[in-house]
């Protein structure tokens, strides 16, 4: 049968058929700020993931036929895979320009389009130029086959099996106690949302995205991510939304390893207009990015499942497992006189009081705000620091000099403050990932949120973490202040201006000195065995607990 199989599936790949091919059509687009429209109307995709080619279609207005001498136009161009939904054209060399290449960026899953431009010489990402939203993704070959494949596997295996999880506390808004509980049904594919007390969201049925979500296997033994299709935040939220949200692609993101349920509106992918727009910066909501509403689940429960397996797995609780330890450190730094910090949330992840060291004592320290996407966080003492850190209002360029701070090893080496220096090597982190950079100044355990400075003083990245492979050197990442800025105006946290000269060395290291501190983080020693048996744990755990 697995033979007949394979030979089936080999001829429909083979046959040229209309499986494969993706026709992305109805699509709207909006060019970014400081870019001129030059005639075109809009276009359409056709990809061949059989020949990986793709077709795209120019449509001109008046300014473009008059310019072109045609209506419309077309050209066939080398298609690149990404990801299993996401897929970029061949760098196109500009006919106008011959510093700079084009290509599109394609997600087949939602239909959105991003342009943008390159430097020729190294294919350096140099600004997006416009962004397409087309309303019809004939998806066939990419999605359905494998969708109904995978949606048989998970109702054999799983009937009448459900993961329930519940008690899931808000975790964005601490002063609003609403509770959240999930119902996730694996024999219909179904996420059953309710909620308590809570003026912002109304319970809600979506569909599972299988495509999206972990394999079969880890569901049956309730690991693993589940993802919900994605739906208008208008049919998430309550009546009192503004109208624009119907424009708003959301879905929710279930971590069944962590027990956490994610909301996420994603504001920078709705096609709004200028009206909108307007409206929505009125009530504080920043169009350029998303929001996520992440909720922590004290319970769990499950139905149809092996029981006995399953509390075979569980770890044996000794008396000393809810013992309250240190369990490991990381690093942060100032940003504001009223003792605000910035870290990595992987740093404060799970903690059960995040500690600061400052000037000799340890301080208890609040988190005020996190973004798990980006590995950012925000946190808040009673410090009063006579220095902090500005934050740069420009992106690291390529091979621009920049200096980490931070107490790499945590205190294992010295309790003193170290540096490394180094240049940026890439605008793009570890799989494209342009929130990050590239940087060979070295990243080790501990310095994960620490700042990462120009010359300037002025904070252009927060170091993040470290490529590590056998025979592979000299590879570390830090967040972007772009993106920092993006998540502290969320949270209506303001930064001082940047500084506008550079500092002498003296100068500067007494700034990382004021500025830069050691952060603890005390959890239960059975919180620690747990987390550290997570294969994808990126805390730096203190060597007693390894």
């Amino acid at each position: 049968m697995k033979k007949l199989l394979g030979i089936a599936v080999l001829g429909l790949l083979l046959s040229g058929n209309a499986y494969s091919k993706i026709y992305l059509t109805s699509c709207s687009y909006k060019m970014n700020s400081g870019v001129e429209a030059v005639g075109i109307l809009y276009n359409e995709w056709t990809l061949d993931l059989q020949n990986m080619t793709i077709n795209k279609r120019y449509i001109y207005d008046k300014d473009g036929q008059k310019k072109y001498g045609i209506k419309e136009g077309e050209r066939n161009i080398k298609l690149i895979k990404i990801d299993e939904v996401t897929y970029r054209t061949e760098f196109m060399k500009s006919n106008t320009n011959s510093k700079r290449s084009f290509a599109d960026v394609i997600n087949i899953e939602n239909g959105i389009v991003r342009s943008s431009t390159y430097k020729s010489s190294n294919n350096q990402l140099l600004m997006e130029v416009a962004v397409h939203t087309c309303k019809n993704v004939n998806n066939n070959y990419a999605s359905k086959p494998k969708k109904k494949e995978e949606e048989k596997r998970i109702a054999e295996k799983s009937d009448e099996q459900i993961i329930e999880l519940q008690n899931c506390k808000n975790i964005w808004k601490s002063s609003d106690p609403h509770r959240l509980n999930v119902s996730i049904d694996l024999n219909s594919l179904k996420i059953t949302n309710k909620y308590s007390t809570n003026k912002m969201f109304k319970n809600n049925i979506l569909n599972l995205d299988i495509l999206k979500t972990s394999g079969v296997e880890n569901l049956i033994r309730q690991k693993g991510i589940i993802q919900s299709n994605t739906i208008n935040a208008i049919d998430l939220t309550s009546d009192a939304a503004h109208r624009s949200f119907r424009k708003v692609p959301a879905d929710y993101k279930i971590d069944l390893t962590k027990k956490i349920v994610e909301i996420f509106f994603y504001f920078d992918q709705a096609n709004l207009t200028k009206q909108e727009k307007q409206e929505l910066k009125k009530i504080g909501i920043d169009i350029s990015t998303y929001y996520t509403y992440p909720y922590q689940c004290s319970d769990y429960f499950v139905k149809g499942f092996d029981e006995e397996k399953r509390i075979a797995e569980k770890p044996k609780i000794s008396p000393d497992d809810n013992k309250i330890v240190p369990a490991g450190s990381g690093s942060g730094f100032f940003v504001s006189s009223d003792g605000h910090i910035i870290t990595n949330h992987h740093v404060i992840e799970g903690c059960n009081s995040t500690k600061v060291s400052f000037e000799g004592n340890q301080l208890e320290a609040k988190i005020l705000a996190v973004d798990k996407m980006n590995d950012i966080a925000i946190l808040k003492t009673n410090i009063n620091p006579e220095s902090i850190f500005p934050i740069s209002n420009e992106d690291v360029s390529l091979l621009e000099d920049v200096v980490v701070a931070g107490y790499p090893l945590g205190k294992q080496v010295s309790s003193a403050i170290k540096t490394h220096k180094g240049v940026v090597t890439a605008l793009a982190g570890a799989g494209d990932n342009y929130s990050n950079f590239q940087t060979d100044a070295t990243i080790n355990a501990g310095n994960s949120g620490g700042p990462i400075m120009n010359q300037k003083g002025n904070i252009v990245g927060i170091a993040v973490q470290t490529w590590v492979e056998e025979g592979v050197q000299g590879i570390h990442f830090g967040i972007k202040s772009s993106t920092l800025k993006t998540f502290a105006n969320s949270n209506n946290l303001k930064f001082t201006q940047p500084n506008n000269r550079e500092l002498s060395n003296k100068d500067l290291g007494k700034l990382i000195t004021e500025a830069t501190v050691y952060i603890e983080c005390h959890m239960t020693i059975a919180k620690i065995k747990k987390m550290i048996a997570q294969a994808d744990n990126r805390k730096a755990f203190f060597s007693e607990f390894k």
